[in-house]
């Protein structure tokens, strides 16, 4: 084994504040690339905005302190130096009779440079009306400009006993953006209204993008 590791548990957050997880190990390692069974591999290119890229760390065998979850940071390497600093989140560990090193299943997640659609994140301030009700201002919404990647899917639906059809896109924005329910996307000229809260893919290793789905009625 001729790289480095520190694997440590996921950190926590306190009062919104991270903390770092207790140090797991800290030694000699190996990274080498996962296969992904055909299923996973599908799965993993479903989105354009990002990708799921499977590793193995090999670690020595007496090491049976890591759990799933527990992130591994390239510490060093002798025949490459732009693995240093990679971190990867453990998946699964392998137990076998005859076991020599202690190959762990590991998951890197990175942002793909091609999202690169300008999107504007319309969002209405709120008051409430008689009843209770929130309802949206729009005239003190605030705009954001963001990167993304907006995807239309396929087919158009007529809204029932309507003569218009509406158009439905899958839209990733950077991690920690401000989006919700009764946001609107500005993208090419046109006005997307999300559908639905977003979908917020939380990960310890690597902040991942935001997904919405929206939708855009004509006629």
């Amino acid at each position: 084994m001729v790289d480095a590791c520190t694997i440590a548990a996921a950190d926590v957050r306190t009062d919104g504040a991270p903390v770092a997880g207790a140090v797991r190990y800290s030694g000699p390692c190996r990274v080498q690339e996962a296969v992904l069974p055909t299923a996973a591999a599908d799965q993993a290119q479903q989105s354009p905005a990002w990708q799921s890229q499977r590793k193995y760390v090999s670690i020595p065998v007496a090491v049976t302190s890591v759990r799933p979850g527990d992130v591994v940071t390239v510490t060093s390497s002798a025949l490459d130096p732009g693995a240093v600093g990679h971190r990867f989140r453990v998946v699964a560990s392998a137990a076998k009779t005859h076991l020599t090193a202690r190959r762990l299943e590991c998951e890197e997640v990175a942002v793909q440079p091609f999202a690169s659609d300008e999107v504007t994140v319309v969002t209405p301030a709120l008051f409430g009306d008689a009843y209770g009700n929130s309802l949206p201002d729009w005239g003190s919404a605030t705009r954001v400009d963001v990167v993304g990647s907006v995807e239309p899917l396929p087919g158009d639906e007529s809204p029932a006993g309507r003569n218009q059809s509406m158009s439905r896109f899958r839209v990733w924005l950077p991690a920690g953006t401000a989006v919700s329910a009764q946001s609107r996307l500005e993208w090419l000229g046109l006005t997307l209204d999300v559908d639905g809260p977003p979908q917020l893919h939380e990960d310890s290793v690597t902040p991942l993008p935001v997904e919405v789905t929206a939708f855009r009625v004509e006629g």
